[in-house]
């Protein structure tokens, strides 16, 4: 009677072991995933402010001036 309680509950306890498992492998594969998420979004940031530095300098060297104020930027020739 003991071997059958002691097997029993090494059996539940097995199973909760793979199910801890495959809640690890699912918390990975959503970090990876997020992580490939984040990098993309920082690829897009970086091509943003990109642009936005050669359309500023372009605007400089075509006679605009930069004047910032406090709640927005202005280009006037």
């Amino acid at each position: 009677m003991a071997t059958e309680f002691n097997l029993n509950v090494f059996l539940q306890n097995n199973d909760y072991v793979r199910r801890l498992e495959a809640d690890r492998d699912e918390a990975l594969r959503r970090e990876a995933e997020w992580r490939i998420k984040c990098k993309q979004a920082q690829d897009r940031l970086a091509d943003a402010q990109h642009v936005n530095l050669e359309l500023i300098d372009t605007l400089q060297l075509n006679g605009f001036k930069f004047r910032r104020t406090a709640d927005m930027r202005n280009w006037k020739l």
